[in-house]
């Protein structure tokens, strides 16, 4: 799955160059690293809360414009579904 939403991302110039930890060789680098059983650590910043701010449903109709849906979709809201985060530093949490 991963390999065709990348492919049909890149096919379709859907992903601009400031967003590189969606990028193939990106996602390329993440995956041989975890088969090579490495650590890999990523940081992925997003500023403006952007799946906080936007509906899901708009967020899954604006998929299906660009031709992602089905299994993807679900996956994709399943994800989103009761999402929780947190930061930890230095042995200290948020909440």
């Amino acid at each position: 799955m991963r390999d065709q939403l990348a492919q049909h991302l890149d096919q379709h110039s859907l992903i601009k160059n400031s967003q590189h930890g969606f990028s193939k060789t990106f996602l390329e680098f993440v995956t041989a690293c975890i088969d090579d059983k490495l650590n890999v650590d990523t940081v992925n910043l997003d500023l403006a809360k952007a799946f906080d701010k936007v509906p899901h449903q708009r967020l899954l109709l604006k998929l299906k414009v660009h031709d992602i849906d089905g299994l993807v979709c679900n996956w994709i809201l399943a994800w989103l579904a009761d999402r929780k985060q947190w930061v930890c530093q230095d042995g200290s949490c948020s909440s």
